[in-house]
C-alpha cells in the first residue's frame, strides 16, 4: 500500500514539474511579445521626425530622428552622419525621448528659484529693519 501512495506520489510530482516548465517556457514568449507591443505603442506615440534614443536588446544605444514608421519596424536617422538605421520592433529593449523630461526641467528650476527666493526674503527682511519699515 505503502509503496503504490508512493508510486501515485511520484507520478503526481513529476507529471506537476513537467506541466511547470512548459507554462514558464510560454509565459516568456508572452512576456517578449508584450514588450514587443509596447515598443511599438510608443514608437508610434513619439511620432515620425521626433528625436529619440534606441536600447537595443543587447544594450547597446543609438541617438536620432525616427524617418520612418512600418508595421514590422522603424528606421532611426543619424543627424551627424546621415545615416538610416532600420530596427524591428522584437529586437528593441527600450525607446525614449531624447533630452530632458518635463519633471527634470521643472526640478532644475525649483533648485535655482527656491534659494534664490530665500535670499531675497532675507534680504528684504534685513533692509525693512535698518530702515525702520
Amino acid at each position: 500500500m505503502i509503496k503504490k501512495c508512493g508510486t501515485l506520489l511520484m507520478m503526481f510530482l513529476l507529471l506537476n514539474l513537467a506541466g511547470a516548465r512548459l507554462a514558464t517556457a510560454q509565459s516568456l514568449s508572452d512576456d517578449e511579445s508584450a514588450a514587443t507591443r509596447k515598443v511599438k505603442i510608443k514608437v508610434s506615440e513619439i511620432g515620425k521626425g521626433k528625436k529619440i534614443v534606441v536600447t537595443r536588446r543587447d544594450e547597446t544605444k543609438l541617438k536620432g530622428v525616427v524617418s520612418a514608421i512600418d508595421p514590422d519596424s522603424f528606421a532611426l536617422t543619424d543627424k551627424k552622419t546621415g545615416a538610416e538605421t532600420r530596427f524591428g520592433y522584437a529586437e528593441v529593449k527600450k525607446v525614449s525621448r531624447a533630452g530632458m523630461s518635463t519633471g527634470a526641467k521643472l526640478a532644475i528650476g525649483a533648485s535655482i528659484a527656491v534659494p534664490v527666493i530665500i535670499v531675497l526674503a532675507l534680504l528684504g527682511k534685513r533692509i525693512c529693519n535698518e530702515s525702520a519699515c
